[in-house]
C-alpha cells in the first residue's frame, strides 16, 4: 500500500532531480536509479486511489485537505518540468549512460589483472624451481632459501588475488544494478503523474484546483484566431452548441473538466481535430496536451483517438461530402498559417 508520509517526500525528491537534470544538462546514476525506483515503487494509479480513500476516511477534513494540496502541487510540479522539458528529456541516452557508468571498474580490473599476472609469473618460477631441485644436487640452505622465496611470492599473490576477485565481484554486481535502471522512464513518470493528477482532482474542490499554479495556467496552447476559425467550423457541427469562450477554455486546459459536448457519432471528426491541433502546439507541451483534452473529452487514446485520427482522410478519400468539406475546412486554416508566416 502507497504511503502519503514516503510518497510526498519522494516527489519532493523527484522534482529536484527532474529540475537538475534540465539545469546540468545531464542526469547521474544515482539519481536515474532513484527515479526507476520511484516509478516501481508508485506504479499503481488503484493503490494511489485507494490511500486517498483512506485517508479521508482517518484523518480530519483539515488534516487531509493539508495533505491533499501539497501533493497536488508536486504533482503539478512534476507535469510542468516533464511537459516544458519533454524534448530533453526524451532524447537522454540512459542505456548509454548507464552502461558507461557500469564500466567504471574496467580499468580497475585491467591495472589489477597485470599486476596479478607479474606477481603470477615470479610465483610461478619459483614453483618450477622447487619441482626441479629434487633432480640436481642442492644444499639444505638453498631449499630452506627457495621455500622463503615461494611463501614470500605467495604473501604478494593472495591479496592480489583476492583484490581482482572482488573488483569481478564489484562489477557483476554494478551490472545487476545497472540492468535494473538501464531505460528511460521520465515519460513513464509523466504518465503516473498524469493518473494520479486525474485521480486526486476527485478529492480536491474545483477552488483548491483552479488556486494551484499548474501549468494550464502558465501556458496559451491555442491562440485566439485559430480558437475563432475552430468555433466556426465545430460549433453545433461536431459539438453541441456552445460559446467562443468556451471553446477557448476547453483547448486551452482553462477548466478542469470538459465544457464541450460532444455530438453523437462525430467521434472520427474530433479525433482529427485533435491531431491538427496538436501540430500547432509547443513540441514541448505536445502530449502533455493531447493528454488532457482526450482526458477532458472522455476519449481513450489507444481504443480510440489513435484508431480514428486518421478516419477522416480515409472517408474523404471515399468521397463522404462531409468529411471532405470538415477536412479542406482545416486545411484552409493551414493554407491561410502559411501564407501569414510568409508575409512576417
Amino acid at each position: 500500500m502507497i504511503d502519503i508520509n514516503l510518497l510526498l517526500p519522494h516527489y519532493g525528491k523527484l522534482n529536484r532531480i527532474f529540475q537538475n537534470s534540465v539545469e546540468t544538462n545531464d542526469i547521474s546514476f544515482d539519481n536515474q536509479c532513484f527515479i526507476t525506483d520511484f516509478h516501481c515503487k508508485f506504479s499503481d494509479p488503484q493503490e494511489f486511489d485507494t490511500m486517498l480513500a483512506n485517508l479521508v476516511i482517518e484523518l480530519a477534513p483539515e488534516k487531509y485537505s493539508i495533505l491533499f494540496k501539497k501533493l497536488y502541487a508536486e504533482i503539478n510540479k512534476n507535469l510542468e518540468c516533464y511537459s516544458q522539458n519533454k524534448i530533453f528529456f526524451d532524447s537522454i541516452n540512459i542505456e548509454y549512460k548507464i552502461s558507461t557508468y557500469a564500466k567504471k571498474y574496467d580499468y580497475l580490473i585491467e591495472d589489477q589483472s597485470k599486476k596479478v599476472t607479474e606477481i603470477r609469473n615470479d610465483y610461478k618460477v619459483v614453483n618450477g624451481t622447487l619441482d626441479s631441485i629434487g633432480f640436481r644436487e642442492h644444499t639444505k640452505l638453498e631449499l630452506e632459501m627457495l621455500w622463503k622465496e615461494h611463501a614470500y611470492q605467495k604473501s604478494l599473490l593472495e591479496p592480489e588475488v583476492l583484490e581482482l576477485n572482488d573488483l569481478w565481484k564489484k562489477k557483476q554486481e554494478l551490472e545487476i544494478v545497472a540492468f535494473k535502471n538501464v531505460n528511460n522512464v521520465f515519460g513513464k513518470v509523466y504518465e503516473l503523474s498524469f493518473d494520479f493528477q486525474q485521480i486526486l482532482i476527485d478529492y480536491l474542490s474545483e477552488k483548491d484546483i483552479q488556486k494551484d499554479n499548474s501549468i494550464e495556467n502558465k501556458t496559451k496552447y491555442l491562440n485566439s484566431r485559430l480558437i475563432y476559425s475552430i468555433y466556426v467550423i465545430c460549433n453545433g457541427n461536431i459539438f453541441e452548441g456552445a460559446s467562443e469562450d468556451d471553446y477557448n477554455k476547453n483547448f486551452n486546459l482553462l477548466q478542469s473538466s470538459s465544457i464541450l459536448q460532444k455530438k453523437v457519432r462525430k467521434l472520427y471528426y474530433i479525433c482529427y481535430l485533435i491531431k491538427f491541433l496538436s501540430e500547432r502546439i509547443d513540441p514541448n507541451f505536445k502530449e502533455y496536451w493531447i493528454e488532457k483534452i482526450l482526458k477532458q473529452l472522455n476519449i481513450s487514446k489507444v481504443l480510440e483517438y489513435e484508431k480514428r485520427l486518421n478516419d477522416i482522410v480515409t472517408q474523404k478519400g471515399k468521397g463522404n461530402k462531409r468529411a471532405t468539406e470538415f477536412y479542406e475546412s482545416l486545411d484552409a486554416i493551414k493554407q491561410l498559417e502559411t501564407q501569414l508566416d510568409s508575409n512576417k
